[in-house]
């Protein structure tokens, strides 16, 4: 133990102290889903856990537009049902996320959704575009631009679901092999 300058003893890193095993059962580490965490920015602070700071974050983003979250693998279904505040969204990006079929029902809803990318998104099925375009779906009517490309889940069937939004205008295949 080195004294710090207050006059109190700290811990040293790499002390004989901390006991062998290399990272388990000493109580350090891991995931704790209670963990309070700090967000300082220019103008806030937001003191709370991960979920907590990224409502207040949406909350002061009332008027997004465009968002890309494209390549994060950790974006998962949560995502769709967070970003339903942002009433002013028009495009989302979520190539190689995470999401499943489940999402759909959520993004069908967006009120102001033109277009949408899940390329490469490799859990969707013909199920996420059938909910997603379903007939008490907002997007249906509204949903101009699908990206549906990098998917090996997406078979034939998922013409017929695409025929029945009226307001398609492109539509992204690319790289669906089990699309005849």
């Amino acid at each position: 133990m080195k004294r710090s300058r207050r006059g109190g003893r700290r811990p040293q890193h790499g002390s004989h102290n901390q006991g062998g095993g290399g990272g388990g059962g000493n109580g350090c580490g891991g995931f704790n889903p209670n963990r309070t965490f700090d967000s300082t920015g220019p103008e806030v602070k937001i003191r709370g856990s991960a979920a907590h700071i990224y409502e207040k974050y949406l909350q002061m983003l009332p008027r997004l537009r465009v968002l890309v979250l494209a390549w994060c693998p950790k974006i998962s279904d949560g995502i769709a049902v967070a970003l339903r505040k942002l009433k002013h969204l028009t495009e989302v990006n979520l190539t190689r996320t995470d999401i499943t079929d489940d999402s759909a029902k959520y993004f069908g809803q967006f009120p102001s959704l033109t277009k949408l990318s899940v390329l490469g998104c490799r859990k969707l099925s013909n199920t996420f575009v059938r909910q997603l375009l379903s007939p008490k779906s907002v997007a249906r009517e509204q949903l101009e631009v699908l990206d549906l490309s990098d998917n090996e889940n997406f078979t034939d069937l998922v013409g017929k679901y695409l025929c029945e939004a009226s307001a398609l205008k492109e539509v992204a295949f690319e790289y669906c092999p089990k699309l005849t």
